[in-house]
């Protein structure tokens, strides 16, 4: 069972980080998003997750012969996986941010862009873009 459950948290991790994610990424973003520290916190809470989902699964492989695994908790896991992959479908979190992406900067943007962009698509130097201070960077 511990198997179980610690599949069940890698998944609902793995689903509210790509909810996250969007919603750090959208052009207005939400105003719990600006918060002093949020993106710490919510790195945290994820962190925390994967390690506490590692660590359950890590402990039901150590013992495993006092663990009870047969088709009942192999079923119970493949639900929770296709589960899991049937709403990553629905949500289309990176579909998503290509979109936010793509209307920030006016137009469509190649994988080489997103690699090298910052905020909004452009490039991280960008000299027309003002700095936090007003300033254009030189």
């Amino acid at each position: 069972m511990l198997a179980v459950l610690g599949v069940a948290v890698m998944a609902i991790t793995v689903v509210l980080f790509a909810l996250a994610m969007v919603e750090f990424r959208r052009p207005v973003p939400p105003k719990w998003v600006g918060m002093p520290f949020m993106e710490q916190l919510v790195v945290l809470a994820f962190t925390a997750a994967v390690a506490v989902s590692g660590g359950l699964i890590l402990k039901f492989v150590f013992n495993i012969k006092k663990e009870t695994f047969g088709t009942v908790e192999g079923g119970m896991i493949a639900a929770i996986v296709v589960a899991a992959y049937v709403i990553m479908r629905a949500l289309k979190p990176m579909k998503k941010i290509r979109e936010f992406e793509a209307a920030d900067t006016g137009g469509a943007i190649d994988a080489a862009t997103l690699m090298t962009a910052g905020a909004g698509g452009r490039p991280v130097n960008d000299p027309s873009k003002p700095t936090a201070s007003g300033n254009r960077v030189a």
